[in-house]
């Protein structure tokens, strides 16, 4: 077995910058054996391991199963276990010592070897006593949301079953094609009725100006339209309005990097750096409230809180990050994470499910950070996930002691010049994200003006006030 810490350069305030993986003396990891094994070790590159006891029967954490023997010499396996899946463990791992973590190798095959079949399956986690409460529009959900949850953690669950994953941290994800499970816990009209009242109360309405904005855009895409070879000077001739200004900005820019149409489905990388986090720049950059949209190069802040307070779970890297930083570009707090996947994924598939899990966890833990660093509890973060040229966006909202997670909607990214005419249609929407964006933070920004501060994370007694973010190892095996 191979053992694993930080070793951290701090290049910016706060902010381990990298991961470095030690292995032990007499333990070698298992070489990948085959191309997608090699593959997936290099897409995880930015994952971190997991220092945690795990219990392959079950599912939960435990102290060194009684096959890590102390008399054992080391390096060597002291008994096996007759079970296939602690067979399959041990087969990945050896040991130095009693004490060492079992840590889940960058190796392991895609196959859940706790599913006992090939889907990607979560495995149970055992009953837990926590009890929820919380009521949004007149419906109360405390007896309704515990059972569900312990339902949700007491079986197997694939992880496309997106709404059941979540609901094991807590998660009340209302919109989606709704699983057997949700469907025998919730009722259609109350789950009709919170969302509507959700949208209504974090889904803003377009400013005063939003028609003649609109009206200038279309002008735009008409030159684009109609002019061909010329569109580009006859746009920049035509000139822009100070509000609309970095839209016209990212016309003229795409007039002149982006092909006239495209047939090719394009990487995920380049989906990531030509077409979607420019057009996102866009509207929900804004240097006068300090908010920035960029690409980390590290662990979030929200993650690192989540260890703080003794949590534990996934630590990938999301692609895209907001963050409202103070005058001096240090990080404050993070107020949305996004995924970025190619076409080539589809939205129902394990890959884009594994994604929207992730944005959800991390959406809890800004909330989380949120309420205990600045004791603020009504901040809404923002989620987003582009799959190829189609990108949706999720908020979420704490609930009493659960969390209600919503997608808000969906708009078309342009990838080619054929296609900026979206722009003029989805420009409502555009706008509406831009203004639900900054309700969403305006709590968090006032707070921090203010001074005001939370209980901090030496303090939080999670187990009393929460309910945990549930520790996702495995989320690591499936494929991106």
């Amino acid at each position: 077995m191979f053992t694993g810490s930080y070793v951290c350069n701090i290049n910016e305030p706060f902010i381990p910058s990298f991961y470095v993986i030690e292995h032990g003396n007499n333990a070698e990891p298992s070489p990948p054996t085959s191309t997608t094994s090699k593959r997936r070790r290099n897409d995880e590159e930015d994952d971190i391991m997991y220092h945690s006891s795990f219990d392959p029967e079950d599912g939960t954490q435990s102290s060194p199963p009684p096959a890590f023997s102390s008399s054992s010499a080391p390096g060597y396996i002291h008994q096996a276990s007759s079970t296939p899946a602690m067979s399959y463990l041990l087969q990945q791992f050896a040991t130095e010592d009693v004490d060492s973590p079992i840590i889940v190798s960058r190796s392991l095959s895609l196959r859940n070897p706790f599913s006992g079949d090939e889907e990607d399956v979560l495995p149970s986690v055992g009953i837990h006593d926590f009890q929820f409460q919380g009521s949004f529009a007149g419906v109360t959900l405390d007896e309704t949301f515990t059972n569900y949850h312990r339902g949700c953690l007491a079986r197997r669950v694939p992880i496309t079953q997106i709404q059941d994953v979540l609901c094991r941290s807590g998660i009340m994800l209302l919109s989606g094609s709704s699983t057997q499970a949700f469907k025998k816990s919730f009722r259609d009209q109350d789950v009709k009725l919170i969302r509507t009242a959700f949208e209504k109360q974090y889904w803003s309405s377009p400013a005063s100006t939003f028609i003649s904005d609109r009206s200038e855009i279309q002008s735009w895409i008409n030159i684009i339209d109609d002019e061909g070879e010329s569109a580009a000077e006859k746009l920049e001739a035509a000139g822009s309005s100070r509000q609309n200004k970095k839209l016209w900005l990212y016309l003229l820019n795409a007039l002149y990097r982006y092909q006239k149409s495209s047939k090719s489905k394009s990487s995920e990388s380049t989906m990531m750096a030509k077409y979607a986090v420019p057009l996102l720049e866009v509207f929900l950059n804004n240097a006068a409230e300090n908010v920035i949209l960029d690409t980390p190069n590290t662990i979030p802040m929200a993650i690192r809180h989540r260890k703080k307070i003794r949590q534990e779970g996934q630590g990938k890297r999301p692609d895209v990050r907001l963050s409202l930083v103070d005058d001096e570009g240090h990080l404050d707090i993070e107020v949305g994470f996004g995924e970025i996947k190619s076409a080539k994924h589809s939205w129902d598939g394990p890959a884009v499910s594994k994604d929207i899990v992730r944005l959800g966890l991390l959406l809890k833990d800004v909330i989380d950070t949120s309420e205990d660093l600045y004791g603020v509890t009504t901040a809404i973060p923002l989620g987003i996930m582009v799959v190829g040229s189609e990108v949706a966006f999720f908020m979420m909202a704490k609930c009493g002691n659960l969390y209600l997670m919503e997608k808000m909607t969906t708009v078309s990214v342009p990838v080619d010049i054929g296609s900026l005419s979206a722009l003029a249609s989805d420009f409502r929407k555009w706008k509406q994200l831009e203004l639900s964006v900054a309700q969403g933070y305006a709590p968090l920004r006032l707070a921090i003006e203010s001074g005001q501060v939370g209980v901090g994370s030496e303090q939080v007694d999670v187990t009393k006030t929460r309910f945990p973010t549930t520790t996702t190892p495995e989320l690591n095996k499936y494929a991106h």
